[in-house]
């Protein structure tokens, strides 16, 4: 197979992700380098690769398919066919203006909890010790992981920081009730495959045939769940990641967000979703884990966009104040 031509896209993590144009066709091709930053780029690259391969046959047509993979100089590489009519879903609620879209909005909130619950369905029996083992590693590991940075170490130290013009505690002094927050919440630890990253942006759509198709999933989630889910589609339509991370800022301690009006509503639908179908301590779960969503980034933040960092733990902070009763 010769490559043609290559068009790199835009991405978040250490494997980069780019358009081919090949003899035989087009692919999407996801590429890691093998010799540095192995846990948070190979090792997470590889679980994508393998649990592409599994879903491929366990659901047919829900997640992109692998085509080839294998090895190239000092990088890995996996290829996926390429949904030529597709965009993500972020990306598609963004331009959803007005309540003339609000089919468009609720027919999208019902195909995506629709793929979710075929996932959710296979139930895999689990425990609520799990939660310590989650909170160890995604929460203090992940946290330890950027405090070599010393800006970072010195900005985390502090008993108050400011975001979106409130004044708030700093997740570090609130650690220790999040962790008891979640302990006193999570009761029903049943698990089941899922997803693994199922932010907006990790979902793509095609309009013209009305399907959607999951991207980009993962296996380091330590608890597979629908909480856990849930709390990465809120980190994209509640707390806003994807319109966070494309800010160019110096400061996050005044930000204005605008949000568009079909992230807004796929926000209110799928709440109402969960509404239907959890109890209230229940949803608290899923809050505890939406939270833990912007601290488990910050590694990755430290390596590809490090004034990331101090915004998402600052978001986090904010978040957390909130679910405690803080303000």
């Amino acid at each position: 197979m010769n490559i043609r031509s290559k068009k790199l896209l835009k991405g978040g993590s250490l494997a980069s992700t780019s358009i081919i144009e090949t003899d035989v066709g087009s692919y999407v091709r996801k590429e890691v380098n093998i010799k540095s930053n192995r846990e948070y780029g190979y090792q997470r690259w590889y679980s994508q690769l393998k649990r592409l391969q599994r879903y491929n046959v366990l659901f047919p047509n829900l997640f992109a398919e692998v085509v080839r993979y294998g090895i190239n100089d000092d990088s890995a590489f996996f290829d996926l066919r390429y949904y030529e009519n597709a965009v993500n879903c972020f990306e598609y609620l963004s331009k959803c203006k007005n309540r003339m879209h609000f089919y468009k909005v609720r027919t999208l909130v019902t195909q995506i909890t629709d793929g979710m619950e075929k996932m959710h369905s296979v139930k895999i029996k689990s425990c609520t010790d799990s939660l310590d083992l989650y909170f160890e590693e995604e929460i203090k590991r992940k946290i330890e992981d950027c405090l070599h940075d010393n800006e970072f170490y010195n900005f985390y130290k502090k008993d108050d920081i400011v975001f979106n013009g409130k004044k708030i505690k700093s997740f570090k002094y609130l650690i220790d009730e999040y962790e008891e927050f979640g302990k006193a919440h999570y009761t029903l630890p049943m698990e089941s495959y899922t997803h693994g990253n199922i932010t907006l942006e990790n979902i793509i759509y095609d309009e013209d045939k009305d399907t959607i198709v999951f991207i980009d999933p993962y296996e380091e989630n330590i608890i597979d769940n629908c909480y856990n889910e849930y709390s990465q589609l809120l980190q994209s339509c509640n707390s806003h990641y994807e319109i966070y991370n494309s800010l160019n800022i110096e400061s996050f301690e005044n930000i204005d967000l605008d949000v568009p009006y079909g992230i807004e509503k796929f926000n209110q639908l799928f709440h109402s979703y969960m509404e239907s179908s959890m109890t209230e301590s229940q949803i608290k779960v899923v809050k505890y884990f939406e939270i833990s969503q912007f601290i488990r980034m910050l590694p990755f933040k430290l390596n590809v966009d490090r004034k990331k960092m101090f915004l998402f733990y600052s978001l986090a902070s904010h978040l957390t104040n909130k679910l405690l009763g803080k303000y």
